[in-house]
């Protein structure tokens, strides 16, 4: 039997499409692999942070996401599950509108988008379309 060590890795971005933004990342390969970051955000007056945490199968795909965002009108939160065959929950109730749905994007952070990518495993130099 082999053994699996863990690889922690961390990255932060500069938001560029808003006027002051600053994001970071924690991301745990293992199995599961965890991922927990920050964002905040100053954008024409209007001043916010996001806090995620992402619970991935070893083949980068969501099984659960949580999310919460801090600003003016106070502290909202929702938890994402999927059981990774396209049925979701959230909040622990069933979200019949997300069946089918392969992954969580979260607008805040540029991290989710490589999710998909990360999952596909495509060769190097292969491509595909994506809708």
């Amino acid at each position: 039997m082999g053994v699996f060590l863990s690889v922690t890795r961390t990255y932060a971005w500069t938001r560029l499409d808003v006027d002051h933004g600053l994001g970071f990342v924690k991301i745990e390969e293992g199995d599961p692999i965890r991922v927990d970051g920050p964002e905040v955000v100053v954008d024409r007056g209007r001043r916010w942070s996001v806090r995620f945490g992402i619970v991935l199968a070893p083949d980068w795909s969501s099984r659960l996401t949580l999310l919460e965002v801090v600003d003016l009108a106070g502290t909202r939160s929702v938890s994402l599950a999927s059981d990774g065959h396209g049925l979701w929950s959230r909040d622990g109730d069933p979200a019949p509108e997300l069946r089918g749905c392969d992954e969580v994007d979260l607008a805040s952070t540029p991290f989710t988008n490589t999710l998909m990518f990360r999952h596909l495993d495509l060769p190097i130099g292969e491509s595909l379309d994506v809708l």
